[in-house]
């Protein structure tokens, strides 16, 4: 996630001890790693919604496509018919 190396870790737990003592470091340590690991949850799900509906629109997309396809592909039966004429010999 944040792609720290050992000596990094190392430094960060010097000065939160330094900064905050040797008995609260472990409580915000935990308190870090639950909130870290609610957020990785929250963005998995935000995430599997975003492919969920990024598919059903896909699937739309192509469900009109093809619709638009078999229309215009289609033979039209009324193609071929001669205009019927009114009364008065129009068309």
């Amino acid at each position: 996630m944040f792609n720290l190396g050992f000596s990094e870790l190392i430094l960060l737990a010097v000065v939160g001890l330094l900064v905050l003592g040797p008995k609260q470091l472990p409580q915000v340590a935990k308190v870090l790693g639950k909130l870290a690991g609610e957020v990785k949850k929250a963005i998995a799900d935000v995430s599997s919604e975003v492919e969920r509906a990024s598919e059903s629109v896909k699937q739309e997309g192509e469900k009109i496509h093809k619709d638009i396809n078999d229309g215009i592909l289609a033979p039209n039966p009324n193609a071929l018919k001669e205009p019927s004429k009114d009364d008065d010999g129009r068309a």
